[in-house]
């Protein structure tokens, strides 16, 4: 397995990362081993759904569909803060229950 220059301190540090990780990688990457990948996947604490795209290469994953497919989930679904409650209205029943 050939792994990219610094990968294994990669591996090892991010077991530490406390934010989701969303880990794209293209199966045949010739700088960086689809399994360096595959261990940043594994080790991850906080790992959201891959994508592993099986033609993509080290520097063509932004050429796929997919890859713009899965950033807008990222953002749109994976990131999407929660549904803000409603606005109270005029008549909410806590607020007229409230002294002046």
């Amino acid at each position: 397995m050939k792994l990219c220059s610094g990968a294994d301190v990669s591996v090892k540090k991010v077991r530490h990362i406390v934010s989701p990780v969303l880990v794209i990688h293209g199966k045949k990457d010739e700088v960086c081993d689809f399994a360096h990948g595959l261990l940043i996947y594994e080790r991850c604490p906080h790992v959201l759904a891959p994508l592993w795209l099986d033609d993509a290469t080290h520097n063509n994953v932004d050429m796929y569909s997919a890859y713009v497919d899965r950033l807008l989930q990222l953002v749109n679904v994976d990131l999407a803060p929660p549904h803000p409650p409603p606005p109270h209205s005029d008549h909410d029943e806590t607020a007229s229950s409230l002294p002046d």
